[in-house]
């Protein structure tokens, strides 16, 4: 165990010790992760999900040394934006170049057949460049989900036309509406999500992080959306994450935090915003919710479809 705690990685069960690990599964000890690969059951339980994922690729890459990954998991080792409910959830992509059908010791993985793999090794890990990750990420997940993921390589100085040249002239509906949408202004996983779920829904896309005057006192304050509505005015929403309002040791909303937001939309609005709609994630997620905030705000909608891979039936 030592070794593959100084790896970084979960313990790799052999034809010595596997019975070992049997026995102490059964006990509790032990929690098996998928075959042969085996970690303690408590101290896995007090990691979280993106410290889970880079042990069990770590783990995975010592079994098969040639594997290359790709999509959310790859997004993770990158430090892109990435989405935890994908990662606890989702198989593990490989990008191949051998055809055929493959059997591997391992059942959740899915392989993706492509001409050429352009990959690099991250934290001891192989996996696609940041750029055919975007791509992947694109053409495997929904839209709210893919976004992110190119929000975040624009924001850490990626160029879209890395993109195009990654993606090998395969160029699909469902990359085109993530390219098309794609913004370095968004700061957050969750401020992406959210924006893709409105443009999923037909809003016209939000101008991001957006400057504002105010005054007593005189600074500037930042608008994680804003809106020029028809009528000339302009609506902001801010997407409030709860760790904004709640004490992470007493799980209690803190009050003064509270006041503070209420000052600062005053302040907003006393700069000549109009309105401001506070959202959290799980209202995005819900869809219901936020549609209903929007509608409220009287943000437009546009005409037609949003997305292209909408009107393809790929999505």
């Amino acid at each position: 165990m030592e070794e593959a705690e100084a790896g970084g990685r979960c313990l790799l069960s052999n034809k010595t010790i596997s019975r070992t690990m049997h026995g102490r599964t059964d006990t509790g000890e032990f929690v098996r992760l998928m075959r042969g690969v085996y970690y303690p059951a408590e101290a896995w339980s007090q990691l979280d999900v993106g410290t889970r994922t880079i042990m069990l690729m770590r783990s995975l890459q010592t079994l098969h040394p040639q594997w290359v990954f790709t999509g959310m998991h790859a997004a993770l080792v990158h430090n892109l934006y990435y989405s935890t409910l994908v990662l606890d959830q989702g198989p593990f992509h490989l990008l191949t170049t051998r055809g055929g059908s493959q059997v591997d010791d391992v059942s959740h993985v899915k392989r993706h057949h492509v001409d050429r793999i352009d990959f690099e090794v991250v934290q001891g890990i192989r996996v696609a460049t940041a750029a055919r990750t975007v791509v992947d990420c694109a053409n495997i997940y929904e839209f709210r989900n893919a976004l992110g993921v190119a929000d975040s390589y624009l924001r850490n100085g990626g160029f879209l036309e890395d993109i195009y040249h990654a993606a090998h002239a395969y160029i699909t509906p469902q990359l085109i509406d993530v390219l098309r949408y794609a913004d370095a202004n968004s700061e957050s996983g969750g401020e992406s999500f959210s924006r893709a779920t409105m443009i999923e829904m037909r809003y016209v896309p939000p101008i991001l992080q957006v400057p504002c005057r105010v005054t007593q006192p005189d600074m500037v304050r930042r608008l994680d959306y804003l809106w020029f509505l028809p009528n000339g005015s302009r609506w902001a929403f801010e997407c409030d994450g709860m760790q904004k309002y709640i004490d992470p040791e007493s799980n209690q909303v803190i009050g003064n935090r509270v006041a503070d937001q209420v000052v600062r939309d005053k302040q907003v609005i006393d700069a000549g915003i109009q309105g401001v709609t506070h959202f959290t994630l799980s209202d995005a997620i819900r869809r219901a919710p936020l549609r209903q905030m929007l509608a409220k705000a009287n943000i437009p909608q546009v005409q037609g479809p949003a997305l292209l891979s909408s009107t393809t039936g790929m999505r």
